[in-house]
This record gives structure tokens, sequence and C-alpha cells, in this order.
């Protein structure tokens, strides 16, 4: 009888004392670190007063139209998350008409201008490519760069409506799709073998094609394939030479089947007759070496003539203007400049051509990575942001410069990122260093005017200068909101929150910044919130093994991590190089890694958590077959594969489940079911089910279900 009273007293005491160290707040917590995330920049009308982003919102992503001064928004356009898993979306907001009346955003090929006061789309356009980058010349008119490496022209009429008036394209590239930008079609044209074009769609064909922009038409009679740098099972090896002279009706040139390539990039040439000229050209190919799971690149595709010397088609020597072109900036009513490859070239609207305004890596200029530029139509100066042997520089350049060819001069160093604030006589600007801003006049930075708390990701000013507005953090909050600072005044106001539910029990928590407890960098580590208050007590863990880019940061894993390190408990993640390299061997790492921290770290073994995402949970389960006594609970998110119930059940003691997913995945009535047969077993199995969301969870309202869940599976017993 005394030991029956003194184990009762015993597991008593234990619960007693797991609920004394509960956190407090604990859904608090989890709500402010169920952030929105932001995507691209803001922009502001003229004098600050509106604004409009693209972010997540409760469900998938929103174009919103913020008030500035009481921090009112409206979802101006809402878009559910796209692609087989719900991660992709292509919202995107531009700059404001220069007084005001309008501004901008595009879904795809569709832009819509909208009223500031209501966000009321006031006209649509069907566009025939996706905008890259757009600058008002006035009210009235517009330019923008689209994904088809053009420039276009856009002004309203005179009964209202706005209507596309020029087009104006160099030579191009395209394909029937493109991984853009690093294996974009241009890549094929660009004279190096070292980059390629890679096509990752499916089914088949996929065509590649070239068009010459100039009006000068090729009569081609042979072309030069160079296979890619890997997989050849994405070579091509049935395929038809195509020319055409309005770029949809094509006639076939020349044709091929069951071609190989012996080796990767190697260059194989084609010959065959032809004397008529064309003005596009394309590769249109059937079938590739390994099946269509694959896709098909090419490192060189190579027009050539036998009346003309060199490759005609040669990117890198007739090269577009347009080709992964900067923003465009207004230089005036009239025209326009943006930077390409460490150049600046500019375009009159009169004229609609481009001229080469500044070569940075010409003969005498400075050299180095031309990162970007603002511009002042007051004094008609450059400043110019550029990175040169790791150091970062700014540069001042007239565009009116009477000594035409002279070097930019240079201002000042260890800035970056900066524009000017008005650009009079005194040259006065703002930049970025080190994540905060610096002002200065010229080439002196202007003392005691440093935002040193300040860490922003991105900034803009408005035409006033009287006012900056960023995306980023000013002291110790969990994620970037949106603030703007009075120039005047040096105050700071915060315009559009880091989440909906922001708290002072939320902060910043990143992984310790330690070799040996990381094993350089091999595990993350976050530490209990009170772990250095008190490093005699043992906290919980929560342990797995994934790919902590892909599974734990962005839309696909936001900030439950540090959410549960605020509630007093160790998060430690083997880290993964890739998704799937290594995944097969989860439970081998995790045995590790748990061998490696129960002797460095205050651990309490009686509350091991783990955690898996996705494919790895089909390894969590296989891993569960032996010894799942020795785990307190198990979260599943997003899972493809669950535990055997009936192998765990012959077990004495069996860890709780909780199970998190997607209502899109189509999975509820089966893990439903699955939850009934563990209640059977004597096993608890928490099921949350996220409404309208696919396989990663994008929406703030599907995090925070999330979040909440987690937090009160670990912490609540």
């Amino acid at each position: 009888m005394v030991i029956f009273i003194a184990a009762v007293a015993l597991v008593f005491g234990r619960f007693l004392w797991i609920y004394c160290n509960r956190p407090p707040h604990r859904q608090e917590i989890a709500d402010a670190y169920s952030v929105r995330l932001f995507y691209g920049v803001p922009r502001v009308d003229s004098r600050g007063g509106n604004a409009t982003f693209v972010a997540t919102s409760d469900t998938g992503f929103a174009v919103f139209l913020v008030n500035t001064a009481t921090g009112k928004m409206t979802a101006v356009k809402r878009e559910d998350a796209m692609g087989e898993w719900g991660h992709f979306f292509d919202l995107k907001v531009w700059p404001w008409a220069p007084d005001d009346s309008a501004f901008i955003y595009t879904v795809g090929n569709e832009l819509d201008l909208c009223r500031p006061e209501t966000g009321e789309t006031v006209a649509s356009l069907d566009l025939p490519t996706e905008v890259t980058s757009l600058a008002w010349l006035t009210p009235n008119k517009f330019l923008f760069i689209g994904k088809n490496e053009a420039l276009y022209r856009i002004e309203r009429q005179a009964d209202g409506q706005w209507d596309i008036i020029s087009t104006l394209h160099a030579d191009r590239a395209l394909a029937s799709t493109e991984n853009y930008p690093k294996e974009a079609a241009a890549k094929a044209f660009d004279g190096r073998v070292n980059t390629k074009w890679y096509n990752n769609s499916r089914p088949q064909p996929w065509w590649l094609e070239y068009e010459f922009g100039d009006g000068k038409w090729r009569a081609v009679n042979q072309y030069n394939l160079t296979s890619g740098n890997d997989f050849p099972q994405r070579d091509p090896t049935d395929w038809q030479f195509q020319g055409s002279n309005d770029g949809s009706n094509w006639v076939t040139l020349d044709a091929h089947t069951g071609e190989t390539f012996s080796s990767r990039l190697q260059t194989k040439s084609y010959l065959f007759s032809n004397k008529t000229a064309y003005g596009w050209y394309r590769l249109y190919v059937t079938r590739n070496a390994g099946g269509e799971e694959f896709g098909l690149q090419l490192s060189e595709f190579a027009l050539n003539s036998a009346d003309a010397q060199g490759k005609l088609n040669d990117l890198s020597l007739r090269r577009n203007p347009f080709v992964d072109a900067g923003s465009l900036v207004a230089l005036s009513a009239d025209s326009v400049a943006w930077t390409q490859d460490n150049k600046i070239w500019t375009l009159d609207n009169a004229s609609m051509t481009p001229d080469l305004l500044l070569d940075f890596e010409a003969p005498g200029m400075p050299g180095g990575l031309l990162r970007g530029f603002s511009y002042s139509r007051d004094s008609g100066r450059f400043l110019l942001s550029c990175t040169n042997s790791q150091k970062n520089l700014i540069y001042r350049f007239s565009r009116n410069n009477p000594n035409a060819g002279s070097p930019p001069m240079e201002l000042l160093g260890n800035i970056q990122d900066a524009v000017w604030l008005g650009g009079r006589a005194d040259d006065r600007w703002v930049g970025s260093q080190g994540g905060s801003f610096v002002f200065g006049f010229g080439s002196h930075k202007e003392s005691g005017n440093t935002l040193s708390r300040v860490k922003a990701n991105t900034f803009t000013t408005t035409s006033d200068d009287k006012r900056i507005f960023f995306l980023g953090t000013i002291s110790n909050e969990p994620s970037a909101g949106i603030w703007q600072y009075d120039v005047a005044e040096k105050e700071l106001h915060c315009v559009v929150s880091y989440a909906d539910y922001p708290s002072a029990f939320a902060r910043k928590i990143e992984p310790v910044n330690d070799f040996i407890l990381s094993d350089s960098g091999k595990y993350t580590v976050y530490l209990p919130a009170d772990f250095y208050k008190n490093r005699h007590r043992k906290y919980p863990l929560v342990i797995g093994d994934t790919d902590f880019g892909f599974a734990m940061r962005g839309e696909y894993g936001r900030m439950w991590a540090p959410a549960v390190a605020a509630c007093n408990a160790f998060v430690i993640i083997v880290n993964r190089p890739d998704w799937f390299n290594g995944i097969d061997k989860w439970g081998e790492n995790v045995t590790a890694a748990l061998e490696r921290f129960s002797s460095r770290l205050p651990i309490d073994t009686h509350r091991i958590y783990l955690f898996g995402v996705s494919a790895e949970t089909t390894y969590i389960s296989e891993f569960l077959k032996h010894s799942p006594e020795r785990w307190r609970g198990v979260m599943l998110l997003n899972p493809t594969g669950l535990p055997d119930l009936l192998r765990m059940s012959s077990f004495r003691s069996m860890p709780k489940i909780l199970i998190s997913a997607g209502g899109l995945e189509d999975m509820e009535k089966p893990l439903k079911k699955y939850q009934e047969t563990a209640l059977k077993e004597g096993m608890v199995v928490d099921l949350v089910i996220a409404p309208g969301e696919k396989h990663h969870l994008i929406g703030n309202a599907a995090q925070r279900q999330r979040t909440r869940a987690m937090l009160e599976f670990i912490f609540s017993e």
C-alpha cells in the first residue's frame, strides 16, 4: 500500500511539475509567430499616404491597399495558391501614377489599373506577356518591359480606354517553357556552353525559338546543337528545324530522328539546303532520350548561313537591351533608363530607340557589379550602387556630363542601394549599411542620423523626399513588417505589422551560432527562451531531419520552430543538403543527433517529440516500428505516410500523434478513419485540417491553426 501511494504521489508530482512549467501566453505566442510573408517592394504614392503590397492573406496571397496613417488594409485582389502543392502565385504591384490617380497590379498577363480611394479596377488589359518592369512617364502613359524581352508603351485614349500603342524588341529567344531566369531560353543563344536552356515541363513536344528583331531576316542553312552539362536523358533525339514569316505558321526545313549525343557539352552540326530568309526559326522537338518526365535542355543553339561569318544569333554580340533588364526608371515625361549587365540604357519616347548611356566595364570605368541606380530629375544626376572587389560603393554620374566618356565619381564606400533625397545641388542621399539606414551629402556621411536599430530588406522614398518606407524590423520583432520613417521629424511608424496578432511575448529567435554545437552547420539548433536564465532545468525536445531551407523557411514552414523555442523547448534539426538526398536515413540521422545532444543539453528524455514533413513521414513511420515508446509524441505535417497502428499497439507505451494537413489534399476522410482506428487501439491522434489549403499551408489562418495545435500538443499534458 505504501509503495502504491508513493507511486501515485510520484506520478502526481510529475504532472504537477509539467503543469507548473507550461508556458504562459501559449496561444498568444502561436498567433504572433504565424507571420505574414511579404513579396517584392511595397509601392507608395508620391506623398506616402497610401501604399500597395503583396503578402500572404488568411487564405492564399493578396494585393493589399493600405492607408499609411491609419493602417487600414483592403484586399484588392486575392489569389489562391496555385500548382499541385499550392505554393505558386503571380501577383505583383507596380509604381503609382505620377499624380496618384491610379495604381497598378498584375496577375500573370493581366494588368489592372485601380482607383486609390477604393481599390476598384477602372481598366483591365490582357497583355501578350508578363510584366518584369514598369515606369510611368505621365498620368496617361507608361512603359513596361515584358518577360518576352520586349518593351511596350501603353496610353490612355480620348475615350478613356487604355491600349498598347507600340512594341519594341531586338533579337529575342522564346521557348515552350523555361526555368526562368537561371535556365531561360536566352541562355541557349549567349555563346557560352556553361549556361543552358532547360524546359522542365511536360508533356512534349518542346520548342526553342529565335526571332530576329531588327527587320532583317536571314536565310539559315546550318545549325549547331550543344548538349547540356548533365542528364543525357534530357538530350533531344527527334526534331524538326523550322522557319516562319510571322511566328505562327511554320515551314519544316530539316528533320532528324534517333539522334544521340555521345558526351556532355558535345556540339553537333546540321547542314541543309535553304535560300529563303525567315525572321523566326525554331527547333521543334518531339522526343528526348529519357522520356518526357526528364524535360529537355540545350547549352547552345546556333544558327549559321553560308554567306555570313560567325553565328547569326549570338545574343552576346547582338545583345537585346531588354534581356535580364533591371527596373525601369523615368528620367522625364519622355524618357526612361534601366540597367542590364553593368550597363545603363536610355530610351526616348519619341524615337523608341534604346541608347547605351554607360558601360560600367568599358576601359577607364570603375568596373565591378552595377547593382542599381537612383536618378534626380532636378540635377540630372545618377546615383550608382555598385560592388567592386567585395566592397559596396556609391558613385555619382551626370547624364549631361560635358566630358563625355569620363568615369563616374566615387562618393563613398561601404554603402549599398543608395537613393537620392531630392538630388538637389547638395547631393543628399540615403543608403543601407549592414541593413541600417545611413544619410549623407555627396562624399560624406551625415553624423547623428543613422537608424542603427533598423534592419531593412528593401526600401523606397516618396517623391517629395519626406518619408522612407521599408520592409524590415526596428528592434527584435520575429519577422519583417512595413515601416515608414519621417526624415524631418526622425520618427518611425509601423504601417503594416509582421502578423495579424503581434505580441510583446514574441521576439526574434535565431538558431544558435555555434559551430561546435551545430557541428559546423550539420545541425540547426533553437534554444529554449529561458535557457540562459535556467540552464539546470530540463526542457522538452522537438527533433527531425529535413531540408531546412525548403521545409522550415518561407511559405513552406513559416515560424513554428522559434514559436516552440519561445515556449521553452529545444528544436533540433538535422540539415539534409537537399530534399531527397539522405531522406532514407531519417531514423539513423535522428538517432545519431539525439545521442550527440543528450550529453550536451539538458533535455527532458520523457518529453521528446519527432516531426516530419511530407515524404519524410513515410520514413518516420518505418522508424516508429522500432521502440515507439521512446517518444512522447510524433508530429506529421502534410503526411504521405502514416505509422502502422497495429504494430505500435503491441508496445506497452505508445506516442501520441498530431497530423496537420491541407483540406484540398483529399486526405480528410482517410485521416479521420485512421484517427478512429487509433482510438480503438488506445492511441491518441489529434487531427488538424486546414480548409482551402493544399500540400503547403500558405494562408495566415492555416499557419495560426497549425502553430496553435503544435504548441498545444507539446506543452499540454
